[in-house]
């Protein structure tokens, strides 16, 4: 295994603890010490409390994280792509006579 792939993935796993932990403590803050209230139905479940605060925060940092892998990606496969197209490139060039 590739060690880039290695530590890709052992970022993904940090990334989706911290989502986690973040979702946790922020749904202890508003809803234990701040007294707040919520109620979320997702596909026909229904969720109240520190858990719907849970599931909404957790959700919106893992919408955030999942756009900014995207569009890192992204520009990583731009870069790969541009690379193959440049080394077509050099491939076709002609060579000049007494070169050879």
């Amino acid at each position: 295994m590739n060690i880039d792939v290695l530590k890709d993935k052992v970022f993904d796993v940090l990334v989706w603890i911290l989502i986690i932990a973040f979702g946790l403590v922020t749904a202890y803050v508003t809803f234990e010490i701040l007294n707040s209230q919520a109620e979320a139905e997702i596909q026909g479940y229904s969720f109240e409390g520190a858990f719907a605060g849970f599931i909404i925060s957790s959700s919106v940092l893992a919408s955030i994280y999942l756009q900014l892998r995207k569009s890192s990606n992204e520009v990583e496969n731009l870069r790969a792509e541009n690379r193959t197209l440049q080394r077509k490139l050099l491939r076709g060039t002609p060579v000049p006579w007494g070169s050879r």
